[in-house]
C-alpha cells in the first residue's frame, strides 16, 4: 500500500518533499536525497572504468554506455544502433510513437521514466 500511495504522489504531481537548502519540491523522498547531492557534492556513483562521478545511478548507467563501442543491436527501421537491447526498445517509440511515459500537463512522450522525471523540472 505504501508503493501505491508513493505511485500516486509521483502521479498527481503532489511534491510533498521540499529541500531545505533551496525549497524545491519533490514527489518521492529518494527523489529528495538524490537532489539534496547537488547542493552537498556528493557524488557517490563512480565509473569504474575512467573514474568519472555522479549525483545519480541513472547519470551512471547513461555514462557507462559512451565506453561501449560495440552497437550490436540495429534498428530495422533507421541505421542507428545501440549497445543494449533496452536502448533498441527505448529508441523504437520514435518511429511507432507509442510512448510508455507521458507528461500530464504538455502531453509529450517518453521513452524512459527517468526522462519523463528530468523533462517535469520545466513544469515546476
Amino acid at each position: 500500500n505504501n508503493k501505491l500511495n508513493k505511485r500516486c504522489s509521483t502521479c498527481s504531481g503532489e511534491k510533498p518533499h521540499a529541500c531545505d537548502v533551496c525549497d524545491k519540491a519533490f514527489s518521492t523522498k529518494s527523489s529528495l536525497n538524490t537532489h539534496k547531492r547537488i547542493h552537498s557534492g556528493e557524488k557517490p556513483h563512480i565509473c569504474q572504468l575512467c573514474g568519472k562521478k555522479f549525483t545519480a545511478s541513472s547519470n551512471l548507467y547513461y555514462h557507462r554506455m559512451t565506453h561501449i563501442k560495440e552497437k550490436p543491436h540495429k534498428c530495422p527501421v533507421c541505421p542507428k544502433s545501440f549497445p543494449t537491447p533496452g536502448d533498441l526498445r527505448a529508441h523504437n517509440y520514435i518511429h511507432n510513437g507509442s510512448w510508455p511515459y507521458k507528461c500530464e500537463v504538455c502531453d509529450r512522450g517518453f521513452s524512459k521514466v527517468t526522462n519523463l522525471r528530468n523533462h517535469m523540472f520545466l513544469h515546476s
